[in-house]
């Protein structure tokens, strides 16, 4: 009951408004960051971004059919980066699932992810054969 009387009261005071602008401003710098570096480490022949407009994740779309987006995610892991396997969270049928991976930035402040990606793009080679579906 306290924490729900703390909650209205932030609320009522305006302070939910003014947390909520904070981190849309902090999200979108964080974002922003994300986008801006893998735009400077990927030729989009290799792969592309998607859904940066909203939400607190985005996609790294493969064009590179030769990439397994499997492979990518777990050699990601082993350097201590979660980026999930795209063609493992698509639903429905589908003639062709997205190869790619699934990046969220909501935790990482803006000055670490030009390392952060530069650690997850020497993931994207090709030495592996894409999963058979």
């Amino acid at each position: 009951m306290a924490d729900q009387l703390a909650l209205a009261e932030f609320m009522r005071n305006g302070q939910f408004g003014l947390h909520l602008r904070r981190m849309r401003r902090l999200y979108r710098q964080r974002r922003d960051a994300l986008v801006a570096a893998l735009s400077a480490g990927v030729d989009a022949s290799v792969a592309t971004v998607h859904g940066g407009s909203a939400g607190m994740h985005l996609a790294l779309r493969f064009e590179d059919a030769r990439l397994d987006d499997v492979a990518i995610s777990a050699r990601a892991l082993e350097l201590g980066l979660i980026a999930p396997a795209l063609s493992l969270l698509s639903i429905g049928p589908r003639a062709q699932p997205w190869r790619g991976l699934l990046l969220g930035y909501a935790q990482v402040p803006a000055d670490q992810m030009p390392a952060l990606v530069a650690r997850l793009l020497s993931c994207l080679t090709t030495d592996t054969a894409p999963t058979a579906e």
